[in-house]
Order: structure tokens, then sequence, then C-alpha cells
């Protein structure tokens, strides 16, 4: 766990010291994404879904202590978080590294549906708070 909050730690770092007109233009970008994605939720998380599946997606509603939660699931490779050379840029980025950031998937065109970067943030239209919770590829979904 100390691991992962160290990757959480220097990506706050960063993201921290940009100038204010930087901070402004991500979150104006964001709040656009989130907008012009508007409906569009489940499609753009399904697609994030299928990218890595080797041949099953699940979409579900759970009710978990009263709270509903919109569950999207696959079969394929687990979520890749790792150390980030911010100062850089290092590619490809991980799983973690590229939803936090835009047009900066290492997601292609002719292999992927997904790729620009822009559909999991839309999830932000419809919720505050979002968990990504991955397992080894071989657990069942």
């Amino acid at each position: 766990m100390d691991y992962i909050k160290s990757i959480f730690k220097k990506h706050w770092e960063f993201y921290s010291k940009k100038e204010a007109t930087d901070i402004a233009q991500i979150i104006g970008l964001t709040k656009h994404i989130a907008d012009e994605y508007q409906g569009r939720v489940i499609y753009e998380l399904m697609q994030n879904a299928f990218d890595p599946a080797e041949s099953i997606v699940k979409v579900d509603i759970k009710n978990i202590n009263n709270n509903d939660y919109l569950v999207v699931s696959n079969d394929g490779d687990f979520f890749s978080f790792k150390e980030f050379n911010y100062a850089r840029n290092s590619t490809p980025k991980d799983n973690f590294h590229a939803l936090c950031s835009i047009a900066t998937s290492s997601k292609t065109v002719d292999k992927n549906i997904g790729n620009k970067g822009v559909g999991f943030k839309s999830i932000f239209s419809i919720s505050n708070e979002v968990y990504i919770i991955s397992r080894q590829k071989n657990n069942k979904i």
C-alpha cells in the first residue's frame, strides 16, 4: 500500500506545482469533456473495459450498504500503475497516469476503441467518486 500511496503522492506533487492558469485550463477541459460526453458514460466505460478484455465485459448495478454502484468489469489484464518520471514524461504511460491525463494514452486507433483519454473523465458528470478495483488476470469477474 505504501507503494500506491507513493505514486499518488508524486502525481499530486507534480500537479500541485503547476501554475494557476495551467490548472484552470485542465479544469475547464475536464468540465467541457464531462459536458460533451453527458449521456455516454456507460458507453465510454464499456469502451475502456473492452480494450483490455479477453472475452467478457460486464456492466452491473450493485447495491452495497444501501448505496448503488455502477460496476464495469472485464476479464483482461489488470490495471497498471507504476512510478512515472514526470521530468522526462516517460512513455508509454501506465493505466493510472493515462486516466489522469488527456491525449497521452498508449492505446492506438488501429488496435483500440478508446484512445483519446477523455471518455473515462465522463464519469465525473454523474459522480464525484470513482473506484478502480483491479484483480489479477486469472480471477473471475
